[in-house]
């Protein structure tokens, strides 16, 4: 009598998601290592990245051991800059989410007005200030009396493509005056 039993498998699928405005940063690695656990120990790891879609199956992975299933999940090794969320389906699917928030930065430009406190009465009510980004503007704001000749931009991207944005002021001409525009060592202008 030859009674044959075939083992049940399974397969596990883990997938890597992005949360991280497109890289905007320019933190992603190319690759990321994700351990495959067996009953919380590590048996195999597999590189993620873009050439797999980010995405990989360990196959034909026996089901049960000494007649109890196992318990199978995965595992990421840290990604620098990054913080992981993973989860599973129930269903032997796996998703790793890393997540990075970009990085802002915020822009205060001040006016200050070098004319003898207005002597001759041509000082404007307001003034524009336009904010550059990489020498394209991108806002602006009217300064005057009511907000103290003062403004900030706030929550604005670090990062374009990887790439510190530099970020700068300039002001829409002022009949009768001369504009010497300066920055402190704080990202702080001075019209």
């Amino acid at each position: 009598v030859n009674n044959t039993h075939v083992p049940e498998l399974v397969n596990v699928t883990v997938q890597k998601v992005w949360t991280d405005a497109n890289d905007q940063d320019g933190f992603r690695p190319v690759s990321v290592t994700v351990q495959l656990l067996k009953d919380g120990n590590v048996i195999n790891t597999t590189v993620l990245n873009a050439t797999n879609n980010w995405k990989f199956t360990f196959k034909d992975l026996d089901k049960y051991e000494n007649g109890v299933v196992i318990v199978y999940s995965v595992n990421e090794t840290a990604v620098v800059n990054y913080t992981a969320n993973i989860t599973s389906d129930g269903k032997g699917n796996w998703t790793v989410n890393n997540t990075h928030v970009p990085e802002l930065v915020n822009v205060t430009v001040q006016k200050v007005w070098s004319d003898a406190d207005n002597q001759d009465g041509f000082r404007p009510v307001s003034v524009e200030v336009q904010l550059l980004a990489n020498g394209t503007v991108i806002n602006s704001t009217v300064l005057d009396a009511s907000n103290g000749w003062k403004f900030t931009f706030y929550d604005l991207d670090k990062y374009y493509n990887g790439r510190v944005i530099v970020y700068s002021v300039g002001e829409t001409s002022v009949v009768k005056y001369t504009a010497d525009i300066t920055r402190d060592g704080n990202g702080n202008w001075t019209v």
